[in-house]
């Protein structure tokens, strides 16, 4: 059940709160300064593919600014009047998550694939396939489902990149794959190994935005 995955229950350890809300807004600046980055380089070069590059990474902040109000809005039903079941909760923010992680893949595949699809035609392939995924899901609850689907589209990914920045899409196809453990097994894996964990998704995104900094300049 999805709920065996996702910390849908009432149990509140303020410690355990407080590393999910701070390592929330870490990882979602992070991917906003990416995106921010991106932008300045896409406007000097108009680059087709840097523009799409870009919004994977819209798509990723705003993925983890759903996770981050996830949290905010748990804070508030401990701490508050504010009645909303963990079951509702988790369900919906899941849903949220997997749509713009999902559109933010997409587009990172979309920028290697530009020349050959249309734009329009890529938005509806993949709102058909971001259907499909969470139809399924709904049907069937399986965690598992979504993981191996992400799993998928960031091997797609690396496959179909450039050889010369084949390791980019790798190192942010690691930190997915890194968070989607951290996200989706934490009742699995304990405090500290979840901060290893987290740490080494943080070191993945500095050296990538180390990386993209040295081709700017």
């Amino acid at each position: 059940m999805v709920l065996d995955f996702i910390d849908a229950g009432q149990y509140f350890d303020p410690l355990r709160f407080g590393f999910e809300i701070a390592y929330s807004i870490v990882i979602m600046s992070l991917f906003y300064f990416i995106y921010y980055k991106a932008s300045k380089m896409s406007a000097l070069t108009s680059h087709e593919g840097i523009k799409y590059f870009k919004l994977a990474f819209l798509f990723f902040t705003l993925a983890y600014f759903t996770r981050l109000i996830h949290h905010l809005v748990r804070l508030l039903t401990f701490t508050t009047d504010i009645n909303i079941t963990g079951s509702t909760l988790a369900m919906s923010s899941l849903i949220v998550i997997t749509y713009f992680s999902s559109l933010a893949i997409g587009y990172l595949i979309y920028s290697n694939l530009w020349k050959e699809i249309n734009h329009k035609e890529f938005l509806a392939i993949t709102h058909l396939f971001i259907l499909i995924t969470l139809t399924v899901f709904m049907i069937n609850y399986s965690i598992w489902f979504l993981v191996i689907v992400q799993i998928t589209l960031m091997t797609i990914l690396i496959l179909i990149s450039k050889k010369k920045i084949r390791y980019v899409y790798a190192l942010i196809s690691l930190f997915w794959i890194i968070n989607l453990i951290i996200v989706y097994s934490r009742r699995f894996i304990i405090f500290e190994v979840k901060i290893i964990l987290q740490i080494i998704s943080l070191a993945i995104i500095l050296y990538f935005i180390y990386k993209m900094l040295k081709w700017i300049r």
